[in-house]
């Protein structure tokens, strides 16, 4: 493939999506190795549609079968800061 047909394919796909302010500050905490769980799930908290993500999965049958988890504090901590900033 040629610079020219690559460069046409690229330019017919628009823009890539950019991470939401609430995924690059869980990106920034995860780094950071003085922050919590507990400061990641109050950055969450900010965001209704990634609460709801976390929670749905957090209580997937994957997840936890049989044990339902209610909180944003709870979900963090069973999944993790790696799962979170995936998932953000």
């Amino acid at each position: 493939m040629t610079n020219s047909a690559i460069f046409e394919k690229l330019s017919g796909m628009g823009s890539l999506p950019t991470p939401s302010r609430v995924a690059l500050e869980i990106m920034r905490l995860c780094q950071d190795e003085s922050s919590s769980l507990g400061d990641i799930a109050n950055i969450v908290k900010t965001d209704p549609a990634l609460t709801s993500e976390l929670l749905k999965y957090a209580n997937s049958a994957m997840m936890s079968p049989g044990n339902r988890v209610a909180s944003i504090q709870k979900a963090t901590v069973k999944l993790g800061m790696q799962t979170v900033k995936n998932l953000a």
